[in-house]
Parts: C-alpha cells; sequence; structure tokens
C-alpha cells in the first residue's frame, strides 16, 4: 500500500485544481484583453490579486481539517506498525489507541459465550472451541470499518475465515489481528517479532489465505 494517504490525495488534486483554474483565467485575461489594457496598472493589480489568493488556497489545502472517510482509517491501519498503538485490555475485550492520532482506535467486543464457539475449520487446534469477537475500527468513536476475530487454542486471536470462501480472509483482518497480538506483546515476553511468528505459524496450520 502506497505511504500517500487518501487524505494527502485529496489535498494534492485540491491544489491542482485550484491552480489550473488560476491559470486558465490568466490565459483568458490574455486572449481577451487589448494590450493597452494590459500595459496598464490593473493587470498588476489583478496578478496580484490571483497570486495572494493562489497562496491563501495553497496553505488551507494542507493546513485545514477535512472530512475523514472509511479510507482514510483503514490506511492508518495497513501502514502503521504494532509500536504504534498503545494496548490496553477492557472489560468488553481488547483496545489499541493510534499514538499519533488519539481519536483512532481499533475494539473488540466478545460476540459470543466464552470459548462457546466453534467452526469446523477449528477442529485443527487441541481446543476446538473458541471465543468470537467483533473488532470496531473507531474514530472519533464513529464506526469506520470492522472485522471478527477469534480467540483459538486458548491463548492466539486470528481473522474470522470469508464464511463464502472457506479458508479464505480479509486484509483487515488478518491487519487488526496482527496489530492486536504484536501490540499486546510490548516490553513483555514473548516480543513482538516472537509473537509475530507465532501469528503466522497459527495461520499457516490452519491453512487460512488472505484474499487477493
Amino acid at each position: 500500500m502506497s505511504d500517500v494517504s487518501p487524505r494527502q490525495l485529496r489535498h494534492f488534486r485540491s491544489l491542482f485544481a485550484a491552480f489550473f483554474i488560476i491559470a486558465t483565467v490568466f490565459v483568458l485575461v490574455y486572449c481577451v484583453f487589448p494590450s493597452s489594457f494590459l500595459n496598464s496598472a490593473v493587470p498588476t493589480a489583478f496578478t496580484l490579486s490571483i497570486s495572494t489568493v493562489s497562496i491563501i488556497i495553497a496553505i488551507y489545502s494542507f493546513t485545514s481539517p477535512s472530512k475523514w472517510y472509511p479510507e482514510d482509517v483503514r490506511h492508518i491501519v495497513h501502514t502503521s506498525d504494532p509500536s504504534d498503538w498503545e494496548f490496553s485490555e477492557t472489560d468488553e475485550g481488547e483496545k489499541l489507541v493510534y499514538k499519533n492520532d488519539r481519536s483512532i482506535s481499533i475494539e473488540t467486543a466478545q460476540v459470543s459465550g466464552f470459548m462457546d464457539y466453534h467452526e469446523p475449520w477449528m477442529d485443527v487446534f487441541e481446543k476446538t472451541e473458541g471465543t468470537r469477537y467483533k473488532a470496531k475500527i473507531l474514530k472519533d468513536r464513529h464506526e469506520y470499518d470492522y472485522c471478527y476475530l477469534v480467540w483459538v487454542d486458548g491463548k492466539i486471536l486470528v481473522p474470522e475465515p470469508n464464511k463464502w470462501g472457506g479458508e479464505t480472509i480479509s486484509h483487515m483482518g488478518d491487519r487488526v489481528a496482527r496489530l492486536i497480538e504484536m501490540a499486546r506483546a510490548q516490553g513483555i515476553r514473548p516480543s513482538m517479532d516472537e509473537q509475530k511468528e507465532i501469528y503466522e505459524q497459527t495461520i499457516d496450520f490452519v491453512g487460512f489465505e488472505v484474499e487477493d
């Protein structure tokens, strides 16, 4: 995934559109008005005004707050490092808070009975029953996306597979499970790298594949 966020792309597009409009106005002015008019002081004032407006638009484009869209929050989830998130446990499950913008969080809540959830793909584990969670991706407490995770074998969270795709898991589910498992390991044993290896071994053991 590109390091340029959707929000930055929208800023660049709006800035490009503003300069395109300004350039078009200049061309029209010099094509329509006679040279005698263009040699007067009026165009100079006009040019300065247009230049000032363009600078204001450029500053506004890069500094003004804009509406957040689901793809903006997804981009942060997909491109951030586990160390960018602060892990904590809640009464309902677990919570990650994005350190660079604390209004963004990932929160899990139990949606099945404890160790009371079972699907055929879980039969490969010693403990064939687990706990199902809904993981919500939030910005300013508004839900922008979600996925389902399952606590399996009494030790690790994995994405719930796509019910229509058998053993296929979503990119978002895989990413959220990885972030939670690795952020949980910050400063403790196993380490983040060790927990990443455990997670990937579990995914391979089940036979999951991330969707294309």
